[in-house]
Formats: structure tokens, sequence, C-alpha cells
């Protein structure tokens, strides 16, 4: 067992995430250790949902959408350091959600799939004067 520091805060969280096998929604809880500035959460939201036929990050979950509510769990364990990767459906993204407390962070390469939107945001992160111990990657 490794010792909590004093600076460090056991929240519990719930993630939302999607199955496309199955075409469903699934909601884990969990617990989850905050070491508040020390860690990144980058959110990858570039997808095209092109199966779905509509932006599945703007889809209506819990009195927001899917993304809204992917980043209201991430500002309840991690204020501050809060990273989302766009990419197909930016614009409409932009207008329709709050991203004033996030970094937005374009994928042009999107259409290349998901290892391209890990990567961009990756690379954003290391390119920033801060260092992170760790980062939380979510979709």
């Amino acid at each position: 067992m490794h010792p909590v520091s004093n600076s460090s805060v056991i929240r519990a969280v719930t993630v939302i995430g999607y199955v496309p096998k199955s075409n469903s929604l699934f909601q884990y809880t969990g617990m989850i250790m905050d070491t508040s500035n020390d860690i990144a959460v980058l959110i990858l939201a570039a997808g095209e949902s092109a199966r779905m036929g509509e932006p599945k990050q703007l889809l209506p979950w819990k009195g927001t959408t899917l993304l809204g509510n992917a980043i209201t769990t991430a500002e309840s364990v991690n204020a501050g350091n809060i990273y989302v990767v766009l990419g197909a459906h930016s614009e409409a993204i932009e207008k329709s959600i709050d991203l004033n407390d996030v970094v937005s962070i374009y994928n042009p390469n999107y259409k290349s799939g998901q290892g391209s939107s890990l990567s961009c945001g990756i690379d954003y992160l290391l390119g920033q004067q801060k260092s992170y111990k760790g980062v939380i990657i979510t979709l």
C-alpha cells in the first residue's frame, strides 16, 4: 500500500462510455486519487460518429451532453488541467458546449483514427511549459 500525501484526495468518479458493437452506453463508478496539478486529463472527442449518424459528443446525457458530462466529471476530479481533443464536428461542439474551463485542441488528422487524437493530445501536452506526473485519458 502506498501512502497518500496530504495534497492527495481520494474521490468517487463516474465514467460514461460507449460500446460500438452493442450500440450502448455504460456507466462505471469508482475511486480515483486526485493529485491536483500533477495530473492532466485528456478527453478524446474528435471522432466522426459515423455509425451513430450524429455527433456522439452532443448526445444528451444527465442534463448535459456526453462530452459535457465527461468535462464535468474531469472537473470534479482534477480542476484546471483538462484538455479536450476535437476534430470532426468541432465547430458544432464548440458552439454547443461551454469549453471555457478546458483547453480545446484541434486534431486535423481525426480521420486517421483515435490514435491520431491521442498523439495530437500528448504532443500538445509535451509542448507545454508545465510538466505532469501522469495523464488520465478518457473518451
